[in-house]
């Protein structure tokens, strides 16, 4: 498995898209990122951004808990987590 991932702790992800709780997990524990490989590595290059809330404020993710799981039954894991200060995400018109 070979991921780039951004990870925005901001955002609020609806319910119904969210997957279901794993045995023992609860709401306030669950994962903002959970990679599980039985057979291979897991190799992930994460961005974690802080792009601000709906009422414009950033969030500061000194303050904010971001949650990952990283497993593989038979393989190693490489993971490089970096964080940004300013939305990796832009638009123009």
């Amino acid at each position: 498995m070979k991921e780039t991932l951004i990870v925005d702790p901001s955002l609020f992800v609806p319910q119904f898209l969210r997957p279901p709780l794993l045995p023992g997990e609860t709401e306030a524990t669950r994962k903002n990122l959970h990679l599980e490989s039985t057979h291979g590595h897991v190799y992930a290059d994460i961005t974690l951004v802080d792009t601000g809330t709906p009422d414009g404020n950033t969030v500061d993710l000194r303050r904010k808990r971001v949650v990952m799981k990283l497993v593989s039954s038979h393989g190693g894991i490489t993971a490089k987590v970096v964080r940004t200060r300013n939305s990796v995400c832009s638009s123009s018109v």
